[in-house]
């Protein structure tokens, strides 16, 4: 007869046991460190683009609208005018046959457009923001004419504009906006953007 022996079945012992627990553990936590680093990584991204998104409309429209200086009135006339500070634009132009000034300002954090007053200050007329200080906050807004030539009328050779006395000014103006979103000030952009307006000024 044959016997065999008995041999009892051989358990997890505490040891393995927390080995097994802490890998785990590591796992689970690589895991849900990658899932938040990825959720964070698509919400600075969404953040970004609605950044990026406002401030190429807003770019847009003053593009737009800055282009249009001096249509419909007399070419001798001066159509656009800058502010000392920089941050102030203020043109004019024909519409629906009358004359309108309009423009563009910072103020406390907010992009405003102007309508009516007139032509000589930033102060005048109706103001409006057109920007939201709650979702974005413009830090900086620069109107530089420094690009824009003079030509002679006669020979057309380019001239210093304060020598200019019969010729035509070619009027280019370059736009620096800063700006961020006001829920996380970490998220920034800046653009630089430079706009020929249509109607040149003849002296």
């Amino acid at each position: 007869m044959l016997c065999s022996k008995w041999k009892p079945e051989r358990g997890v012992s505490l040891i393995e046991l927390m080995v097994g627990l802490l890998i785990g553990l590591i796992v689970v936590a690589a895991v849900g460190s990658v899932y938040v680093s990825t959720t964070r990584s698509s919400a600075d991204i969404l953040a970004a683009n609605r950044l990026n998104q406002e401030i190429r409309a807003l770019t847009e429209l003053m593009n737009f609208e800055i282009r249009r200086a001096g249509f419909g009135l007399d070419a001798g006339e001066g159509s656009v005018a800058i502010d000392d500070s920089g941050s102030c634009i203020v043109y004019r132009y024909q519409f629906d046959g009358s004359e309108r000034n309009a423009g563009f300002r910072l103020n406390a954090g907010q992009i405003e457009l102007k309508d009516g007053g007139t032509l000589a200050d930033c102060t005048s007329g109706t103001w409006v923001a057109i920007t939201d200080s709650g979702m974005v906050a413009i830090t900086a807004l620069d109107f530089d004419a420094g690009g824009s030539a003079c030509f002679d009328r006669i020979t057309s050779n380019a001239i210093d504009c304060d020598d200019l006395v019969s010729g035509v000014l070619v009027q280019r103006i370059t736009i620096e906006i800063a700006a961020q979103l006001t829920a996380d000030q970490s998220v920034a952009v800046q653009t630089r953007d430079t706009i020929r307006v249509r109607n040149d000024r003849v002296f």
